[in-house]
């Protein structure tokens, strides 16, 4: 299979996802001389970078705490 990267991203194809799957696409990974290069599948993007999920913490961020109410979805009527 070679290497792959599998991408978790907003979904750009805007379709679901096959059960199961938790990446919307797998880019070529090409690795030379120490570079790490990913081809990207889509003409009209940029990938603008990138997180690495491992067990060890060491180089990570604190995930942010949202208060709750922030997240609630609501609707409301405006007048015309």
């Amino acid at each position: 299979h070679g290497n792959k990267v599998r991408i978790a991203e907003q979904n750009v194809i805007h379709s679901p996802l096959p059960q199961g799957q938790q990446w919307t696409r797998e880019l070529e990974m090409v690795v030379e001389n120490g570079c790490y290069t990913l081809k990207d599948t889509f003409d009209d993007t940029t990938i603008l970078g990138w997180m690495i999920q491992t067990e060890d913490t060491e180089y990570s961020l604190p995930q942010p705490e949202i208060a709750g109410e922030l997240l609630k979805i609501s609707g409301a009527r405006l007048e015309n």
